[in-house]
């Protein structure tokens, strides 16, 4: 009894030391991954934050190595993670909430024909090194957020077949190295930030089953041989009508002392939302500050205002996605366009807006308003005796209220009364401005039409101004009875409408104009004079239409 109890038990131990045997052996046959791969497999965990995956099963499946991971020689066990012929070949971790970025060290798997992890939330740049996998059959980064360029290196890949970085946040020009994967079906680089002319080595890419999708991006090309090609392969839809690309046919119009029209041509893509940027600057190479976008990218024309008379600019135009569905981590712009030049119209360091002379117990009152001052040192005021010669008879040195206001951009008024003897009917004076590096500019004229009666007469700003397409003109008469005139002129001085011609009395007067000559053309953009003549005094007023 006790001999057959001895027996049993060593034919257990037996039994547990073959069972043993054949795990230790069979431990010895999965091992034959090299170290090299397991700890890339390992770094590759810890760069993607392994914890945190969504499956990460035997991976850390006990018993533990030192390192921290399951034993060598489970790797093949490890979720993701194909070995053959003693290496790893495939790598499979898509839709699996890896973050944190791609390690370099990926490259050192020489034995990979499979890469995907696409799908995830990886950041930072596609590792130059993946480029040195030359196994490698399948590449998929796409639906990630990764960014920097496509690196060049990828072109190395002569046995990829399937190369997707779709749906990132890639800029930069595709690579023409691109162009020497012979063997690739599918490229997918839709949904980026890539930018540049198509390179036209892609057109290598000539197997009959290739196909790749370029769509949502800011490409082009001038080449119709690429085009043709482009569009021939193309996955799906039409790779053209969805970049964002730099709009053509760029030119300045319709100068003003202030505002210069800059015009373009829209770009095919006029589809989701986005605009035309527009920057200016005072020399052609810049720096160039930012002016305004466009609401949508059908407009093909922006007025830039608040600039200096008499100034030439030069101004870039560039296009703007906004991220969208299609492209929902991007915000696309193209370009710069080349640089087109406008100068704006010649205008005075004064811009009188009106001035007036009326005659009141005894003495002339000149009033006048400006409604900017630039630099502009003060005022000096002459009148014209009956041989037409003028004299000086106050200036900004002698009167204090002659002072000007240096550079202001807000009307100012100004008054002054000549209380000299002998002022005769008809009497006319004249008013100059003086700027602060002593350069006089005569500004305007005006004449006591009839000492005899104190007119009083106003002509208000038009409103709205800038306008389009009408615009409302207000004038008031009081203490008037006598003939009327209300005109429009361009800046240079050419009559273009009639308003107002006929006798008025006292009150307050409202005429509108619509942007017609007298022959009900329409006018073209810009700034125009509106006058308001009198026997007694004339008044000017600056409108701004904007068609």
């Amino acid at each position: 009894m006790g001999l057959g109890k001895d027996i049993a038990v060593t034919f257990k131990n037996f039994g547990l030391l073959v069972i043993h045997l054949f795990f230790m052996i069979n431990l010895q046959l999965l091992a034959a991954i090299p170290s090299a791969e397991r700890n890339v497999l390992i770094v590759l965990y810890n760069s993607t934050h392994g914890d945190s995956w969504t499956d990460n099963y035997g991976w850390k499946s006990p018993p533990l190595d030192a390192d921290g991971f399951a034993m060598p020689g489970s790797e093949s066990a490890w979720k993701g993670i194909t070995i053959g012929s003693d290496h790893v070949t495939q790598i499979n971790l898509s839709s699996n909430n890896l973050s944190g970025s791609i390690p370099a060290e990926l490259g050192a798997l020489s034995g990979l024909n499979k890469l995907d992890l696409g799908a995830n939330n990886l950041t930072g740049a596609i590792p130059p090194l993946l480029g040195n996998i030359g196994n490698l059959l399948t590449l998929s980064l796409a639906n990630n957020l990764l960014t920097g360029g496509i690196p060049a290196q990828l072109g190395n890949l002569s046995n990829l077949s399937t190369l997707n970085l779709a749906r990132n946040k890639l800029a930069g020009a595709i690579p023409s190295n691109l162009g020497n994967l012979s063997s690739l079906i599918y490229l997918g680089m839709n949904s980026n930030c890539l930018t540049g002319s198509v390179p036209q080595d892609l057109i290598k890419l000539d197997k009959p089953t290739y196909i790749h999708d370029l769509r949502w991006n800011a490409l082009y090309t001038n080449n119709p041989t690429i085009e043709s090609f482009l569009s021939e392969k193309q996955f799906v839809g039409d790779w053209k009508l969805t970049q964002t690309v730099t709009p053509s046919g760029i030119y300045a119009s319709n100068p003003t002392e202030t505002t210069i029209t800059i015009n373009w041509n829209a770009i095919d893509y006029t589809g989701d939302t986005g605009g035309y940027r527009i920057s200016y600057a005072t020399s052609t190479g810049g720096p160039f500050s930012f002016y305004g976008m466009t609401e949508n990218k059908s407009i093909t024309s922006m007025v830039v205002s608040g600039l200096t008379h008499s100034t030439t600019y030069y101004f870039v135009v560039e296009t703007q996605t906004n991220s969208h569905d299609n492209n929902p981590h991007n915000t696309i712009v193209s370009y710069k366009s080349g640089a087109v030049p406008g100068t704006t119209a010649v205008g005075l360091p004064v811009e009188l807006s009106a001035l007036s002379a009326v005659y009141k117990d005894g003495r002339a009152m000149i009033n006048w308003t400006t409604e900017t001052e630039l630099n502009n040192l003060g005022f000096i005021l002459e009148s014209r005796d009956c041989n037409g010669n003028w004299s000086r008879i106050a200036s900004y040195v002698t009167h204090p209220e002659l002072l000007g206001q240096g550079t202001i951009f807000h009307p100012t008024r100004y008054s002054y009364t000549d209380i000299r003897t002998g002022i005769a009917d008809r009497q006319c004076y004249r008013i100059s401005d003086v700027s602060t590096d002593g350069q006089v500019c005569i500004l305007d004229s005006v004449t006591l039409a009839n000492i005899k009666v104190p007119d009083k007469i106003e002509l208000t700003a038009p409103y709205p101004n800038p306008f389009n397409p009408s615009t409302e003109i207000t004038y008031i008469l009081s203490e008037y009875n006598g003939p009327v005139e209300l005109l429009v002129f361009t800046i240079s001085g050419r009559q273009v409408a009639t308003l107002v011609r006929q006798n008025q009395s006292d009150g307050i007067y409202k005429t509108g104009w619509n942007g017609c000559d007298n022959l009900g053309n329409l006018s073209a953009s810009g700034m125009y004079l509106i006058v308001l003549k009198t026997d007694k005094n004339i008044l000017v007023r600056k409108v701004l239409l904007m068609r």
